[in-house]
């Protein structure tokens, strides 16, 4: 029998190429669940749980989809599909955002907590008499379900804030909110960053008839030194903040005067990332034709 020849990517099917980049994209969370313990029995338990979950989210002719059906498009047994839809009734709501976060986003965002030139003021550390803005006032803007004094403890011992005792005021200290010791931030930030990441990519590749896209751009090279690579780290580190920084003030202020109107009802998030790895051989194979591709590639 003659030896076939491989495909084109121009020949194949959008199925076979997705299933291709799949692979591509469940590295690194294989290498994550493998670092974490997270077995494949485990793994497999997940997503049949997602698969459930975002089948049962289709309701094109106005009505939630059957078990039957969320058996035909996932090829989850119907058994397990009867019993995921009837545990995640019980599921409690998922978790407010970061407190912490937002806090510290709205310090750095807003001006009415920042100095005349735009950096974050000092606040006083409780309300005051004359209503001028104040710790406990942004605190109690991001959630009314937590102490300001509770936030207050543990951004200080995160170092996030300096406490002056002898005004009474609280410095911000940082640019950004980066968890350290609260684990359940950190991760909670990689799941929903990387989520958002792919809706995004995922919305792109399967637009049709000309419908918008999402801005979605990378720049990537090879063949470079250890030095070249840490002063390109720097580089984006400094670009990113600056575009991070100068859209969190924007959206404050946006949300400041959208947040009582009726159609108030959108979300979103932006992010950048910088990564970097001594090129082996799965990575020169996966990346074989990035040297054929424009260096800064995506969708917008």
């Amino acid at each position: 029998m003659p030896e076939q020849t491989p495909k084109t990517p121009q020949q194949m099917s959008s199925k076979s190429l997705f299933e291709k980049a799949l692979r591509t994209v469940l590295r690194p969370i294989a290498k994550a669940m493998i670092a974490h313990g997270v077995p494949l029995s485990t793994g497999l338990s997940i997503l049949k749980e997602v698969l459930v979950d975002v089948a049962s989210q289709d309701t094109a002719d106005g009505k939630p989809p059957s078990d039957s059906r969320i058996t035909a498009i996932t090829g989850v047994h119907r058994k397990d599909v009867k019993a995921i839809r009837e545990r995640d009734e019980q599921t409690p709501p998922e978790a407010k955002p970061s407190v912490i976060g937002n806090v510290v986003g709205r310090w750095l965002g807003s001006s009415q907590y920042q100095t005349p030139d735009g950096l974050p003021a000092p606040l006083p550390r409780t309300r005051q008499p004359d209503g001028a803005p104040s710790f406990a006032d942004i605190v109690r803007e991001v959630s009314t379900d937590i102490r300001p004094a509770s936030v207050l403890e543990a951004m200080s011992a995160q170092r996030l804030i300096e406490i002056r005792e002898a005004s009474d005021e609280v410095v911000l200290r940082t640019q950004a909110y980066i968890p350290t010791g609260d684990r359940s931030d950190l991760y909670d930030f990689w799941g929903k960053n990387l989520r958002d990441h792919v809706l995004a990519a995922t919305h792109n590749v399967t637009a049709e008839g000309g419908a918008p896209v999402f801005f979605e751009r990378a720049v990537f090279y090879h063949q470079l030194t250890d030095k070249s690579v840490a002063q390109l780290d720097a580089d984006a580190r400094a670009a990113g903040m600056a575009v991070l920084q100068n859209l969190n003030k924007s959206a404050s202020t946006l949300q400041e005067h959208d947040r009582s109107a009726a159609d108030a009802k959108h979300r979103f998030r932006f992010g950048m990332f910088f990564y970097t790895e001594p090129e082996t051989d799965v990575s020169k194979s996966e990346d074989e034709n990035d040297t054929a591709k424009d260096r800064a590639s995506g969708n917008d």
